[in-house]
């Protein structure tokens, strides 16, 4: 998936440049709400954006999916369909991204029929990442994804905050704490 978002990041830079604007992101910061509807797409540099849900009822965010460092997030039912998002988008490390308006990516897709076929390819992509995780949540435990997680995104484990893993797993951060400490997690 990486050579399709690296071809599209290719052609804004050097077809498009004035549409990508930099933005460094502090911890934490929120960069799709959930309920809005998104403007931009985010190109990722360096740093860790997770994707996640709100529950009001507990005032948890339930992380669903980390997007690292030459990954592309947006929200396509707010790109495409101009509805509110059921996700948001937030920093979980300090973040260099590449941002895109949504407009610009409008005239960009119509004047480039291989960009769009790219943003497609990533879009189906990312719905995949999300997909694969409720997969993995279902059938797998917490210990073989935080596991996998190690052995696949050992950069994750070791950039974002105990709270955010353990939220992605579906535990509290007291039991992944716990698990850590008397090294069940470990390989």
């Amino acid at each position: 998936m990486n050579r399709y978002i690296e071809e599209a990041k290719n052609i804004i830079l050097s077809q498009y440049p004035e549409i990508a604007q930099h933005k460094t992101c502090m911890l934490p910061e929120i960069l799709l709400q959930e309920g809005t509807i998104a403007q931009y797409i985010y190109y990722i540099e360096s740093g860790i954006l997770g994707v996640s849900t709100h529950n009001s009822e507990t005032a948890d965010d339930k992380i669903i999916a980390f997007f690292e460092a030459g990954e592309m997030v947006f929200s396509c039912n707010g790109i495409i369909n101009n509805l509110p998002s059921i996700l948001s988008i937030k920093s979980l490390t300090k973040c260099d991204l590449y941002v895109i308006d949504k407009n610009d990516l409008w005239r960009v897709t119509d004047e480039n029929s291989r960009f769009y076929e790219l943003i497609i390819r990533i879009d189906n992509y990312s719905l995949y990442k999300i997909i694969q995780n409720f997969v993995d949540m279902s059938h797998n435990s917490p210990m073989e994804r935080y596991k996998k997680l190690i052995n696949t995104h050992p950069n994750i484990v070791k950039s974002i905050k105990n709270k955010d893993i353990a939220s992605w797993l579906n535990v509290t951060p007291t039991y992944l704490s716990h698990q850590i400490k008397n090294k069940l997690f470990k390989n």
